[in-house]
């Protein structure tokens, strides 16, 4: 009862979702019960969901997919966006509800372009989702006794927190998009869409990085990949919009202060939320291979993919009607040209990731052979773009500040190159610096608090580019086969390999191997677990951290 009660509730959505885009054409009074009921039947729909998942109704083939009775308590709550057809619905909660907010955020008059919008990407997931990926279908007419277990790989707690972070992110550019979208309308009503639009982006942006620094973090340890970024086609899915979506904030910045660049803000805000819709194709195809994949199915993939496509045609209409738009006629200053500068720089990064990504795919299908682009494109052309803009950043001063510049430089390269020993990294790690200096300046130069975030992620900007430099140029690696009872050196430190132990967990039983890190200094316990019923084998890292360095 429960299922059919949560699959009524999403067809109730697409109703309202539909009957909402004809409303808004009419001017009917009831578009405001439309916007105010949508999302509390897209909330009721995923609490009956997680209430699926914690009773164990095995009878659904979604929860008996993606949950077992051993499954420990928290997962039974999160394992409800652990594969497609709940992360989707995860997807259109957080629409529902940003798209409220931000659709009443309009003043009455002002609101039925933004309704319409609201309602029409609304009704096209619940579209998606009730005809290729719904979570509540039943087994019949054989129910199995238990369930097939969450992917061993997510029951981690990095699952819990990451995955809902991260789609706020990407939902969240769906607002800027449909402010753009409703531009030209908003302005002959005396509302400027920039304004309306700048906290919004703002908010997914900041979204998405925490959403991808705590991914990064997930995988350092969980995956055992031990660096910095992997280059994964998914990830590469999110850092797209990362990029663009950095690059639509400094514009609307500029736009918003300068009344210059609306056009371009509003072409940004369409390309950010397009290759959000477009990581959520890649993630969930199979047309790409990797670890984060959700799915393998075409026709879902064939579905997002004609959802996306009807997304950008629409966009694209309205652009010919919309553009251009008005902008000031006054010279930029330094500081606008240097934001200006680095904006282009980020586009450029954007593309190079986008074509590393995607390019295997265009030469398989037009060559029908394989093609793998691994780190060293990124390197070669991704690394040079990313110091370009730090530059950029660096050299917003007047040229009375150059020879402090020079001075502190050669001071760094000095001190740093002692450490280091190449001259490549040397600069680099000097240019972070340099980033991390500027920022902590102009915050004392004009110390208004209302500046202290932008400089604050600036100098986080330097910091993880530092940190980026010193790991690939510091990281020492050693590979070699061990007994228990035997010793190896690796830099500085020496690890003991003593024994190995059986351990059990609440649905999982390990060997866990134990080291002892410079004379029983420290201790480190890696694992080979073997999860029930999945009977899955899965490596769990072991890892020392510290300020400086971490051993792994």
């Amino acid at each position: 009862m429960i299922a059919e009660l949560a699959h009524y509730c999403l067809i109730l959505s697409f109703a309202l979702a539909v009957s909402g885009v004809v409303a808004t054409y009419q001017m009917v009074p009831a578009v405001r019960l439309h916007i105010a009921l949508i999302p509390l039947t897209c909330l009721l729909s995923f609490v009956l969901l997680i209430t699926l998942f914690v009773q164990s109704d095995f009878s659904v083939q979604y929860v008996a997919n993606n949950s077992s009775s051993l499954l420990p308590a928290v997962y039974q709550y999160t394992a409800v966006w652990g594969a497609h057809e709940g992360s989707l619905l995860l997807w259109i909660l957080i629409l529902a509800l940003l798209g409220y907010f931000a659709v009443t955020q309009v003043p009455a008059k002002s609101r039925k372009g933004m309704a319409r919008l609201y309602f029409g990407l609304l009704a096209g997931f619940l579209l998606l989702i009730l005809s290729t990926s719904n979570p509540f279908l039943r087994f019949l007419p054989i129910v199995p006794e238990q369930g097939a277990d969450l992917n061993p790989l997510l029951q981690d707690f990095g699952f819990v927190i990451h995955p809902p972070v991260l789609y706020c992110g990407y939902v969240g550019f769906a607002i800027p998009f449909m402010f753009a979208m409703n531009a030209k309308t908003l302005a002959q009503q005396g509302i400027n869409w920039v304004e309306y639009a700048r906290p919004w982006a703002l908010l997914a942006q900041g979204f998405l990085t925490l959403g991808i620094a705590l991914g990064s973090w997930w995988a350092y340890y969980e995956l055992g990949w031990g660096g910095w970024w992997f280059w994964d086609p998914v990830e590469n899915a999110s850092f797209m919009p990362w990029l663009t979506g950095v690059a639509l904030n400094h514009v609307l910045l500029l736009s918003s202060k300068k009344q210059r660049f609306e056009s371009l803000a509003l072409v940004l805000a369409i390309v950010t939320f397009t290759l959000c819709l477009m990581g959520t194709f890649l993630v969930r195809s199979g047309v790409l291979v990797s670890v984060h994949s959700f799915a393998a199915d075409p026709a879902r993939g064939t579905a997002i993919l004609i959802l996306t496509t009807v997304v950008v045609l629409y966009a694209a209409l309205k652009c010919w009607k919309i553009l251009p738009l008005t902008s000031s006629t006054k010279p930029l200053g330094r500081l606008n040209q240097g934001m200006l500068l680095g904006v282009m720089l980020l586009l450029s990064s954007a593309f190079t990731v986008l074509l590393g990504t995607l390019y295997p795919l265009f030469y398989q299908v037009a060559f029908a052979g394989e093609l793998s682009i691994g780190i060293p494109y990124f390197k070669l052309t991704f690394v040079p773009i990313a110091f370009l803009v730090l530059i950029a950043y660096t050299i917003t001063y007047t040229p009375k500040y150059y020879h402090r510049y020079i001075v502190v430089s050669l001071l760094i390269a000095a001190f740093g190159f002692y450490f280091i020993r190449d001259i490549v990294y040397t600069l680099m790690a000097c240019l972070c610096v340099l980033v991390m200096l500027r920022a902590i300046y102009s915050f004392l130069k004009w110390p208004v608090l209302k500046q202290l975030p932008p400089h604050l992620a600036h100098f986080g900007l330097g910091v993880a580019a530092l940190g980026m430099v010193l790991t690939t140029a510091l990281s020492i690696e050693s590979e070699q086969a061990l007994k228990p009872g035997a010793s190896v050196s690796v830099g500085q430190h020496a690890l003991f390999f003593s024994r190995i132990t059986e351990e059990k967990g609440p649905n999982y039983e390990s060997l866990m191997g134990h080291f002892s890190v410079n004379n029983g200094q420290y201790q480190l316990k890696p694992e080979k677990r073997l999860y029930q019923p999945s009977n899955m084998v899965i490596t769990e890292t072991a890892i020392l951290p510290g300020f400086w360095q971490d051993i792994y």
